[in-house]
């Protein structure tokens, strides 16, 4: 035999015994190298921020589709990736942790061949300093179908006040076990799920983050308006802060909100004593932003040219921004704290929660002109006390308001924290005889009056208080509504308390069904076996969403 033509024998069969032995471990398989399914083996993301994730490598004769089914949990898992190739690298999540899950693959060749194959996963379990998630009540039955999505994070037990740098993006399913979680370096704020499977989040007051399945960064949008380092290949927005909420209109743009800083001479000095002393202080105002997707800013609108900068509410003298606004001598006071943003598409209008203020501002997007204020009549002046909607007799006012979702008909449902049910200088009502509520109002804009059109929380329903956070859902295929009780507050005695810093936190996601008399039909508890002490565990806001798969 010519010695080329012994090399390439010894070639050929050195390269199917080096293959051999992965279609035996990688397919579980020893039919010929010529199926359809050509090689397919997992291996773990590599990825760090998502431990709960595997990436299936395939290899086709043909081109093919594929679909894949996990299991595992109690709950499969079923994706389907409809392009054909040859060559695909398919995400694994919706594991059971701890678990050895297998993995199912079906592919489909442009031909109508099939073939299937089996793989195997053993998923870590999850880490000891997990959040402690207890699932209190669950019927799928009459459930929104899906998964719930929600941010939680860690105060520090021994540094009082302090939010331990430990955060979580956590997906759990009908059965409230953990599907998917994401741990980043800075700790989530609000979430959300994109049409494209990937996640979107608020960081640190500072900017937003777009991943993946796999936690690899996609996108990165960063504030840059006070020096803050950004992180590399971050698109840098010229705006100080940009924090709670980010919202995306028809146009591809995006709303934010953020801060800014100005001198207020001869300001009030205490709360509750409206006639005392003033002084010079320095109030941090909200402002809205509308920037493009390269970062560039494209309108801003400045809550304190919309509201009267004098107007008090309980906690508007309050120090919330000086660790970012750190270089003024004498503080700063959140006068607004807005919250969140809910956008008007039919009339093109923006509507801006101000928690601080007790109040919902809705203003015109094309021309910045306020529209309307809705919440408490106390402490407004003129020409703002004109712009203040009416409620029918008897309807209870929010206090310390979030998350308002308007809806087309007019209607808006949000998160009433009810924070001391009081304005200055009426007596605050103290947390352990107050009470938080999910309302839903109705605006009639011709008229300028509200009514409520449904609540659930407070004497006719369940009893609970959440002074700080919060948020509220209207889910689209049974219209129940979902609920991030996210901010309860103990004191050492284990009643409700509003000392946000010194109480110990825990937090709850329940879906309740949207009737006169709702039934809760879910609910999901972050709670600490020994809810004592400063520390505990918070929740910002919760979604449901369809699969972690799009």
């Amino acid at each position: 035999m010519p010695s080329r033509l012994r090399r390439s024998v010894k070639r050929y069969f050195a390269s199917v015994l080096s293959f051999a032995p992965f279609v035996m471990a990688g397919c579980g398989r020893d039919e010929p190298v010529r199926g359809l399914i050509y090689r397919a083996e997992i291996e773990r993301n590599h990825n760090h921020s998502v431990p709960m994730a595997a990436i299936v490598r395939l290899q086709t004769n043909e081109r093919s589709k594929v679909s894949i089914d996990i299991k595992g949990g109690t709950i499969p898992t079923h994706a389907e990736f409809p392009e054909y190739r040859a060559v695909h690298m398919i995400p694994v999540v919706g594991l059971a942790p701890g678990k050895t899950n297998t993995i199912t693959i079906t592919v489909e060749s442009e031909s109508k061949r099939t073939e299937s194959t089996t793989l195997s996963f053993n998923a870590d379990p999850l880490p000891p300093d997990f959040p402690p998630i207890t699932l209190v009540n669950s019927d799928p039955t009459v459930m929104e179908p899906g998964l719930t999505l929600f941010n939680v994070f860690q105060w520090d037990p021994f540094l009082i006040g302090v939010v331990v740098p430990r955060g979580w993006l956590i997906a759990v399913n009908a059965a409230g076990e953990v599907v998917w979680y994401h741990r980043p370096e800075a700790v989530p704020g609000d979430a959300c799920q994109l049409p494209n499977g990937n996640f979107r989040y608020e960081y640190d007051q500072t900017g937003f983050v777009e991943v993946d399945l796999l936690g690899n960064e996609v996108t990165r949008w960063h504030a840059s308006g006070l020096g803050m380092a950004a992180p590399p290949g971050a698109i840098l927005v010229a705006t100080d802060t940009m924090h709670h909420d980010l919202q995306e209109l028809p146009n591809g743009h995006f709303l934010s909100l953020s801060t800014a800083m100005i001198p207020a001479p001869h300001y009030p000095t205490n709360e509750k004593d409206l006639q005392a002393p003033l002084a010079d202080t320095t109030l941090i105002v909200d402002k809205v932003n509308e920037f493009d997707r390269q970062g560039n800013i494209v309108q801003e609108w400045f809550i304190d040219d919309l509201i009267d900068t004098y107007r008090v509410q309980y906690d508007s003298l309050s120090p919330f921004w000086d660790t970012l606004y750190n270089e003024q001598a004498t503080g700063t006071k959140d006068w607004s704290h807005a919250n969140a943003i809910a956008y008007s598409e039919p009339d093109d209008a923006i509507i801006v929660s101000l928690r601080n203020q007790d109040a919902l501002v809705k203003f015109s997007r094309k021309t910045g002109k306020l529209v309307w204020i809705f919440g408490p009549p106390a402490n407004w002046k003129s020409p703002w006390k004109e712009a203040l909607l009416e409620t029918e007799p008897g309807v209870e006012w929010f206090y310390h308001q979030h998350a308002p979702k308007v809806f087309p008909d007019g209607r808006i449902l949000l998160f009433d924290n009810g924070n001391f049910r009081a304005s200055p200088p009426d007596a605050k009502k103290p947390g352990k005889e107050n009470h938080s509520r999910v309302v839903e109002f109705r605006v009639n804009e011709s008229t300028k009056r509200v009514t409520q059109e449904w609540a659930y929380g407070g004497s006719d329903s369940e009893v609970f208080y959440s002074p700080f956070l919060g948020d509220a859902d209207l889910l689209p295929n049974t219209g129940n509504i979902l609920v991030t009780d996210g901010g309860r507050v103990l004191d050492p005695q284990g009643q409700a308390s509003d000392e946000i810093i010194l109480g110990h936190k825990w937090a709850r996601i329940f879906e309740v069904t949207h009737e006169a008399k709702p039934r809760k039909v879910f609910e999901l508890q972050i709670k600490s076996p020994t809810p004592v002490g400063f520390g505990g565990w918070s929740v910002y806001r919760a979604a449901r969403i369809p699969g972690l798969y799009r």
